[in-house]
């Protein structure tokens, strides 16, 4: 009973950790907004900050993969073990596949925060 209240516990916390990155995506979202609306309408290279956001997600999509892709080879191991452990291992491949985005959004949000309370 013990490991099937802290698995609760886990999924609760995997819960919140999706809306934190979720209203820190839409705090991103809002402050690179009016950059991406001016950029469209210049002509030459995009600017660094907008070569910076394809690259961090791309970086955080691979990482996200490879990590995903590790912990998902103890999948099969941990269904012969049970329900809940197999449970926790789905919640190990969710959490190693979404941290390296949750990390970038996160650092992100602060960073353009800063940057748009500096005027910079």
């Amino acid at each position: 009973m013990k490991d099937l209240f802290e698995l609760n516990q886990r999924a609760a916390r995997l819960c919140w950790g999706m809306l934190e990155a979720q209203a820190a995506a839409w705090t991103v979202i809002g402050l690179r907004l009016p950059a991406l609306a001016a950029s469209a309408t210049q002509s030459g290279p995009p600017s660094a900050e907008n070569r910076r956001m394809i690259q961090e997600k791309i970086n955080a999509t691979q990482q996200g993969m490879l990590a995903g892709s590790s912990a998902a080879t103890r999948l099969g191991r941990a269904a012969g073990k049970g329900p809940v452990a197999f449970a926790s291992a789905m919640l190990d491949v969710f959490e190693a596949s979404s941290q390296p985005a949750h990390t970038r959004v996160r650092a992100n949000m602060r960073r353009l925060s800063r940057k748009a309370l500096t005027g910079g």
